[in-house]
């Protein structure tokens, strides 16, 4: 089965690595950022399948980030939530659930 590729984005440095590494550990492949400007540039050179937005991104940032993305890839999957949200998130956009 295809791992989704998911890019993370978070604020506070520790709780995006932990994050990232349980998307890991539940059958995804995740990476994070938490600057957006830098967040941009790793999602126009790699694929993903979801974007994860942190609690912490706020509506400023949502507003410039949402946009781009749906420009460089309309059918990208985005959700947000805090860090125990995340796995339910993630499978509320994609129509099933992770596998290890």
């Amino acid at each position: 089965m295809k791992k989704n590729n998911i890019l993370v984005i978070g604020r506070d440095p520790k709780t995006l690595q932990g994050v990232v590494e349980m998307l890991k550990e539940n059958g995804y492949d995740a990476q994070g950022e938490s600057i957006d400007e830098q967040a941009l540039e790793i999602f126009n050179k790699y694929h993903f399948d979801g974007v994860l937005l942190g609690g912490g991104v706020g509506p400023q940032s949502r507003e410039i980030l949402i946009p781009a993305f749906i420009k460089k890839n309309p059918q990208i999957k985005i959700a947000s939530g805090h860090p125990w949200q995340a796995l339910d998130a993630l499978s509320k956009i994609f129509s099933y659930r992770q596998k290890r």
